[in-house]
Formats: structure tokens, sequence, C-alpha cells
């Protein structure tokens, strides 16, 4: 049995009746403070201090979760260089901090409350014998690998979110499943030299069965309880929230109720031809998981806007683009579960005159999305605490009501009594 140790303690848990949705209260031995889970993290992507202080409730205390994802070449030259060399006119910390777009007056104000996510397209180590025909890009020795653990480690303070390196399938792979975990482990024990956090350790959201089968059992061997689930900027509903359903359910069957599951880097549902979308990303809470990571959208690789706007049926490329930005300010409503265009009547006016100077701004909006859903989530645990069960809480929401086909993923299981759940049931 491994002496890993996780850092966090389950204090009390509670299941709802119907949903898998569980509300626990957990210790973070860095805190030495209680946190009542399911909670929605917060994004602190550009995000200042004097914006947090403003949004957030008086006596609330939110995570932050800082994102980077590797995905062109060049971006791996730049980190290379910074963690050799340093930055322009910047230590190398800094242009780390840059690259994040962690602002210096929110890690000062917040520095107990930040946790950073990286995901590497390509397996960023500098082994030949892994080399594939993928586009080329520079790759760094372990003890430069390092260097940047040190600094995931330094940033992060809440907890430690192990970065990830993308596996797509087996057939145009750079790595195989057990070199994958080999980079795993070497990075979980880069950290552990020293620690007091708690490290959470990367699950796709899209792996095959038998390569989740691996990973799950590696992780059930070495001691780790502590999951992130990356969905790769994909969205949480169609086959992903089935997918989910499986990994939550196999989780608890391979770790035990003492795992704590964070989702993360969820796609939110946009639709330009549409005020109203689904709120989609409020499915992990739902389905067991204690914290809901930030949103992440994969950044536009070109194309004919043209060409696009006609598709989408709108006049002109200006009408295009007017609407892209509009859905990306759309705001979730927590009496609808749909991020609306037209949901400022649940603003104060303090609020709505702050976010109206910020209309174009997409991180603030995102910021103050997330502490909507937190807000929500709470009268979610509130609801498990009185009624034991959620479901017609949740019916009462449009979003949920119209969209049955990807919320029903949350209900208890109903095979039949002694006959064992196969995973290939859900694929």
């Amino acid at each position: 049995m491994s002496d890993f140790d996780p850092h966090i303690t389950i204090d009390d848990r509670t299941d709802a009746k119907d949903l898998k949705c569980v509300a626990k209260t957990i210790t973070i031995d860095t805190h030495r403070m209680k946190i009542d889970t399911p909670i929605k993290v917060l994004s602190g992507k550009a995000i200042s201090d004097k914006t947090a202080n403003t949004l957030l409730p008086s006596g609330s205390t939110p995570i932050f979760e800082l994102t980077k994802t590797y995905e062109l070449p060049n971006q791996y030259t730049r980190l290379i260089n910074t963690l050799q060399y340093g930055g322009k006119n910047k230590d190398w910390i800094e242009t780390l901090n840059s690259s994040f777009s962690l602002r210096r007056g929110l890690e000062s104000t917040f520095r107990k409350n930040i946790t950073a996510s990286s995901v590497f397209q390509y397996y960023p180590i500098d082994d030949l014998t892994l080399r594939t025909n993928h586009q080329c890009h520079e790759t760094m020795a372990w003890d430069i690998y390092h260097t940047y653990l040190d600094y995931i480690y330094s940033v992060s303070s809440a907890f430690i979110l192990t970065p990830d390196v993308v596996l797509p399938t087996p057939q145009s792979r750079q790595i195989s499943i057990q070199e994958y975990l080999q980079f795993i482990e070497n990075s979980v024990q880069a950290f552990e030299r020293q620690n007091n956090k708690p490290i959470f350790v990367p699950l796709q959201i899209d792996l095959a069965a038998k390569d989740l089968d691996t990973i799950l059992t590696h992780y059930k061997d070495h001691g780790y309880t502590n999951i992130w689930i990356n969905f790769k900027a994909k969205k949480c509903d169609g086959s992903n929230a089935g997918k989910l359903r499986v990994i939550s359910r196999l989780i608890e069957q391979n770790l035990g109720t003492e795992a704590v599951i964070y989702c993360s880097q969820i796609k939110r549902q946009r639709e330009v031809t549409q005020k109203n979308t689904p709120a989609f990303d409020m499915l992990p809470p739902l389905l067991s998981a204690d914290f809901v990571g930030v949103n992440r959208t994969r950044p536009a690789r070109g194309g004919d806007l043209y060409l696009a706007a006609q598709r989408k049926g709108f006049g002109s490329v200006e009408e295009y683009q007017n609407a892209v930005e509009q859905s990306n300010c759309s705001l979730f409503n927590p009496a609808t579960y749909m991020y609306s265009l037209q949901a400022t009547e649940m603003l104060n006016h303090r609020e709505e005159s702050f976010l109206n100077k910020m209309t174009a701004n997409i991180a603030t909006i995102d910021f103050f999305n997330g502490i909507r859903i937190d807000q929500e989530l709470s009268v979610i645990k509130s609801q498990i605490h009185e009624e034991k069960n959620i479901l017609p809480y949740l019916e009462t929401k449009e979003g949920v009501k119209n969209n049955m086909e990807i919320f029903g993923n949350a209900s208890k299981d109903t095979s039949t009594p002694g006959r064992p759940v196969d995973l290939f049931d859900f694929f």
C-alpha cells in the first residue's frame, strides 16, 4: 500500500437520494479550514483584486484556477526559453505569471486561494525514443520540466493539479499509456518532496475503456484518491455526459468513497443564433464532482469568417462577430439553468453597473458566472441536507426540464439489484 498522503480529509458526507450528487465537508490540510462541496472554482485569468472584491459576496472564501494549454509549437519554445533564461525584461516567475494571466493584485490578496492547471498538447520531454511524425515542437529535459513543476507548486497554494498530456486515439499518440503514467509518476514524485498540499492526478474525459481501467488501476495501486478530470475543452453534453457518469462511478469503485473529484476545462455551451443555451456545465456537480473548475474554449484557428457568417444565417461578418461577442458575454441564470443574453433581472444595481462597463471583457463575465454558479451550488447543498431529493427542485429549471437526456445521467443507477454494471453499458 502506498504511503501517499492526499492531504484532504472528508469530515462528513451526505448523498442525495435520487441523484449522484454528494454534499461533503472537506478539510484541506494546507488551509486548516473546512470547505463544503460541491463548489465552483472561479477563473482567476486576468482578474484584478479590485474586480474580485467588487463582485465577490462578502465573507466568501473562493478558490481561483488559472489555466494554461500548450497547443502550438512556438509555445513550447517560449516556455523552454523562459525556464532556461528568464523572460524579456522580467524574471522567469513574472513571465510565467503573465502567461497564465495572473495579475499581481490577485496573487497578493488571494495568495492562499489559487491553483493552476496546465495541459500539454504534445509530450514535452526530450526523449527521442518517443518522437513520431507529429508536428515538430521543441522538447525539454527532465530537469527543465522540474523547474516548471516548481513554478506550478509555488503558484498553487490551495492544491496542486498535476500537468496533463493529451492522449489522442492510440494510433496517433506520441506515448503509450505506460509512458504517460511514468510522466505522471515523475511529476507527482517531484511535487511530493517537502509537500503539504493536496495533489490531484489527471484523468481525461474521452479515454477508451481499456486506458481508463489501466490508469485507474495505477492510481489505486499508488493510493491516489484526488482526481482531476480534464474535459479538454469539450462540452459536458452528448456522449461526454455519459462518460462522466461512467468515470465518476469507476472512481468510487476503484478508489473508494474517500475519492475527491475536480472537473475542469469544460467548454461552456454557446450558440450564436440563440439567446438562451442550456448550462450543461452544471452537470458535473450533480455527478459526484466536488470541485468544478474553469471553462475553456479552444482558440480559433482562422477560417473564412464570411462563410461562417453565411452558414449561421447572418447578413455580414460584422453582424456575426457581434453575435459571437454577445454569446461569450451571456450570463448564467439560476432560475432557468440557461446562459442568457437577457438575464439582467438577477443583478443588483452595483453588479449591473459594473458589468455594463465590462461587456467586452469575457474574463470578467466568466468570473461573474462562476460566482453565480457557486451560489446556486449552495442551494443544491441545502436541498441535499434538508430535502434529500434534488430532482423535484431541478425540474423547475427550464434548462434541466427540457434536456433530461443530458441531466438524466445524474440519476441513481436503476440496474437490476445484484447485477454488476458493466463499463460498456455506457459506451
